[in-house]
């Protein structure tokens, strides 16, 4: 079997599983032309109305609302549920994909990792980075791969079950268990999944304040001589807390960021912002929830007085660099990465220049570091999927309406497009799954449906299975599929199965 890793060069990647652009025969003739439009736009880094091919795509994907005669279906509404899953439906043949995906048990995926043991890394080793929309997918992953006897091990070093991850203990004291973890496989030795807490990708691992954010953001797009060189750099305080079950030190806390001028800062480049207001920013008068996130998080940390004990990182910048220094041998075997709502979760002066910092900014930050480690292992940013627009955006805890919207959304996925390092996978062939499963519950909210009456995803309860009453989140019953997607990158090249990517690993 060929080593797909090369050693301490670049992975070769497959892209079919992950990517719109190949086409296939027997494609209709709207999904051959959705997929042209995509794939052409990807080639020549053009802005276009993204979310309406993925959204045309969707009608041809598998529906889990079926219609029929009035009053037969649940609690006397005019719609019923699929007998199947949407990936069964499909027979793991998604009308927009040029290839079959496999449907993988998890005795398969043991058989998978033995095979990958044989490579010269020995071990099959996922990472994920990102918010709770990237975390429910390893969720889901977890209860797919139960009978691979999963070890939990949180970041305070408690280890848990899957059933008490994903059931009630996991699911009321979120924060104390989900913020990082690493699951160990007691069967399938040397299959490791890392999920680390990233709500705002482009800070460090303890951001001080919104005024050091900022600066850190201006820095990673400008040229080190920008710099104001009489400021010294001073690095974020140092975070062990997941050195504990982390090879080799890898997510152990250590870096030196630096300020900029004030009079540098214009500099940012392709964004609306007015130049006098940027200096503005920087100087903090900007009113950001995200001190308000951190100070929430503080709180509800256990109260704990370490700073290495508590789960207040928010950010992957640091983690980005010590994965780019550490050995080629303890480097992830791939990285999935996602930013989204929570960007646009901030109180800016203008809208411009919320989608400024947002979208362009933010993906600039990133973008050299996942350049640099797409050089050295397989990189997967994800896609943002779309928000529930019909679910009202009012969130009373807090009170205020929400700034996020499919519009502002819009922004986000053509700036991640378009500002896509060269190497990094740019997961988007879920998303017309993701706005299938959003059209599935606009029929079940039209109909008035008691979803304590739909069936439930293995064993989550019906209202994750479905999240038809929730915005910002995708069902678990779809994001079964984006796992099968995952699963199959990983594993086809190392089976002799026909499916996608499957050829991949021949010379």
């Amino acid at each position: 079997m060929l080593d797909l890793r090369l050693s301490h060069g670049p992975p070769r990647v497959c892209k079919d599983i992950f990517e719109i652009g190949d086409r296939r025969k027997n494609m209709s003739k709207m999904t051959d032309l959705c997929i042209r439009v995509i794939s052409k736009a990807k080639k020549k880094k053009k802005t276009f109305l993204r979310s309406l091919y993925y959204e045309v795509l969707a009608y041809e994907s598998p529906s889990m609302v079926r219609k029929t005669s009035s009053g037969n279906g649940i609690s006397g509404s005019n719609v019923t549920i699929a007998d199947e899953w949407r990936f069964q439906q499909a027979r793991g043949q998604f009308s927009h994909m040029p290839c079959r995906l496999r449907d993988y048990s998890a005795r398969e995926v043991e058989h998978c990792v033995a095979q990958r043991r044989k490579t010269s890394k020995g071990r099959t080793h996922l990472l994920y980075i990102g918010d709770s929309r990237i975390r429910q997918h390893v969720e889901v992953m977890l209860d797919h791969l139960r009978d691979l006897d999963l070890k939990i091990t949180t970041y305070k070093g408690e280890v848990l079950t899957v059933e008490e991850f994903l059931g009630d203990k996991g699911m009321s004291q979120w924060q104390k268990y989900k913020h990082n973890f690493r699951v160990e496989s007691l069967k399938a030795s040397g299959f490791i999944i890392d999920f680390n807490w990233a709500a705002y990708v482009d800070w460090g691992d303890e951001p001080k304040s919104l005024n050091e954010s900022l600066s850190y953001r201006v820095k990673r797009i400008l040229p080190k001589t920008e710099l104001n060189p009489g400021i010294s750099e001073s690095g974020y305080e140092k975070n062990n807390s997941q050195s504990q079950f982390m090879e080799r030190g890898i997510f152990s806390s250590s870096s030196a960021e630096g300020v900029i001028s004030k009079n540098k800062i214009s500099a940012l480049l392709d964004v609306h912002t007015p130049v006098d207001v940027l200096p503005k920013l920087q100087s903090g008068n900007i009113q950001s929830r995200r001190k308000n996130v951190m100070k929430a998080d503080s709180k509800t940390s256990d109260n704990s007085k370490s700073s290495s004990n508590n789960s207040t990182r928010v950010g992957a910048i640091n983690l980005l660099e010590r994965l780019n220094s550490a050995p080629w041998e303890s480097l992830p075997d791939i990285v999935f990465i996602n930013a989204g709502v929570w960007l646009l979760d901030e109180d800016y002066l203008t809208i411009l220049e919320h989608l400024d910092f947002s979208s362009v900014v933010v993906s600039k930050t990133l973008k050299s570091l996942l350049q640099r480690l797409a050089e050295r292992t397989t990189v997967v940013w994800l896609a943002p999927d779309p928000l529930k627009e019909h679910v009202q955006h009012f969130t009373g805890r807090r009170g205020i309406y929400t700034h996020q919207t499919n519009t502002l959304l819009e922004w986000l996925l053509n700036a991640q497009a378009l500002l896509q390092p060269p190497g990094v996978l740019f997961w988007d062939s879920f998303l017309p799954i993701a706005y299938a499963a959003d059209q599935d519950c606009m029929h079940l909210r039209s109909q008035n449906v008691d979803l304590k009456h739909i069936p439930r995803y293995h064993m989550f309860q019906q209202l994750i299975s479905w999240h038809c009453l929730e915005r910002y989140h995708i069902g678990f019953e779809a994001l079964s599929v984006a796992v099968q997607m995952a699963l199959n990158h990983i594993c086809n090249p190392y089976l002799d199965n026909g499916y996608c990517c499957s050829e991949f690993s021949k010379p």
